[in-house]
C-alpha cells in the first residue's frame, strides 16, 4: 500500500507543478496580448502620421511644380 501512496503523491506533485506552469503561461499570455494591443495602437498612430506626411509631401510637390 505504501508503494501506491508514493506513486499517488508523486503524481499529485507533478499535477501541481503542471498546474503552476499553466498558471504562469496564462499570465504570460495575458501580458503578451496587452503588448500586442499596445503595438497595434502604435502602428495605427504611425500609419496615420505617415499618411499625413504623404499628403504634406504631395502638397509641397504641387507647389514646387507651380514655380
Amino acid at each position: 500500500m505504501g508503494h501506491i501512496a508514493n506513486i499517488m503523491m508523486q503524481l499529485n506533485k507533478q499535477l501541481n507543478n503542471n498546474n503552476e506552469v499553466l498558471i504562469r503561461m496564462g499570465k504570460q499570455t495575458e501580458f503578451l496580448k496587452s503588448q500586442a494591443n499596445v503595438i497595434r495602437a502604435q502602428n495605427a498612430s504611425l500609419e496615420a502620421h505617415t499618411e499625413s506626411r504623404r499628403i504634406d509631401m504631395g502638397v509641397t510637390e504641387d507647389h514646387l511644380g507651380d514655380l
